[in-house]
Formats: C-alpha cells, sequence, structure tokens
C-alpha cells in the first residue's frame, strides 16, 4: 500500500503535471489554446481523492471527505464552484431532512455552509 500512495500521490502527479505542461505548450504552439482546460488539476485530485469540480470545492469549503461525498452525490452536479455550492445548499436547506443524509453530516454542512441562525440550523441542533 505504501508503494501505491507513493505512485498515487508523489511520482503520478508529477508526471501528469509534466505531460500537461507539454501537451499545453504544443497547443499554444499550433494555435488551438481552445482545447486548454485550466480547471483540471490532476495533482490535486488524486491528492484528495477526488474527481469532480463539485466535490473539490466542497472539500476547500472546510467539509470532511466523508460529508462532501455524502452532499456530492444529492448535488449530481460536477461543475460547482465554491460559490455555487453554498447557494446549493442555501436553496435546499429546508429539505435536507428528507434527503436521507445522517444527522452528523448534516449538522457538518450547515456548521460549514451556512450562517449562523439558519431555521434548518436550529431545528437540526435541538433532535
Amino acid at each position: 500500500m505504501e508503494l501505491v500512495e507513493q505512485i498515487a500521490r508523489f511520482r503520478a502527479p508529477k508526471y501528469l503535471s509534466a505531460y500537461v505542461d507539454i501537451l499545453n505548450m504544443h497547443l499554444v504552439a499550433i494555435g488551438r489554446e481552445d482545447l486548454i482546460d485550466g480547471d483540471v488539476d490532476i495533482g490535486t485530485q488524486l491528492e484528495f481523492g477526488v474527481s469532480s469540480r463539485t466535490l473539490l470545492s466542497l472539500i476547500e469549503l472546510g467539509l470532511s471527505r466523508v460529508s462532501a461525498v455524502a452532499l456530492y452525490e444529492k448535488i449530481a452536479r460536477d461543475d460547482l464552484n465554491k460559490e455555487d455550492c453554498i447557494a446549493w445548499v442555501r436553496e435546499r436547506d429546508t429539505q435536507f431532512e428528507g434527503m436521507d443524509i445522517p444527522v452528523i453530516i448534516l449538522r457538518e454542512i450547515r456548521a460549514k455552509l451556512l450562517p449562523e441562525g439558519s431555521a434548518g440550523a436550529a431545528a437540526t441542533s435541538t433532535s
């Protein structure tokens, strides 16, 4: 397992980053900058074990990986940035109890992503 971790966390990101840099240089040289995707960071995705922008945004907002994955499954979109994730949570705060998300995860989501005094947060803290 140590070898897998060494490759996944260090070697693969290093070599993939070098490959992407060379590929981007080539695309610029042939005038195809439109093919360069600046949002893809393979190293970060490997390090955090995430495969989408939405999941990375949830982790960047301070959610644990377990909570981020649980919420990501409900969001069902791959392209949300941090602000979009917060907006999604705010719009659906009153619907969380019906989404079959464990209470401990709901507490973390509300503590990290919703402002103090949220109506849903108060309801969960009393149960």
